[in-house]
């Protein structure tokens, strides 16, 4: 990511992350679940996206993605209670 040019929009954004989650990059995977989880960038909100998101990261031993999962489990968002 460091060589890339900052997205200069939300769409830009989104398609930034998109591609390095489809690169099985981590913390792509998690910034991409935080804005599915709070409806940012312009994506709908859903719950069950960001959870979905978060387990990839958390599978890759991501601690920020682990927290983030926890509190939609403990809050069953998203997830089945």
């Amino acid at each position: 990511m460091c060589r890339q040019p900052i997205p200069k929009t939300k769409k830009q954004t989104v398609s930034m992350l998109r591609a390095n989650v489809d690169k099985g990059l981590a913390w792509a995977q998690r910034q991409l679940a935080g804005n599915y989880r709070d409806g940012r960038c312009g994506l709908p909100q859903s719950h069950k996206k960001a959870a979905q998101l978060y387990e990839q990261a958390v599978a890759q031993g991501d601690a920020h993605a682990q927290n983030s999962l926890g509190f939609l489990l403990e809050n069953g968002l998203g997830v089945r209670r």
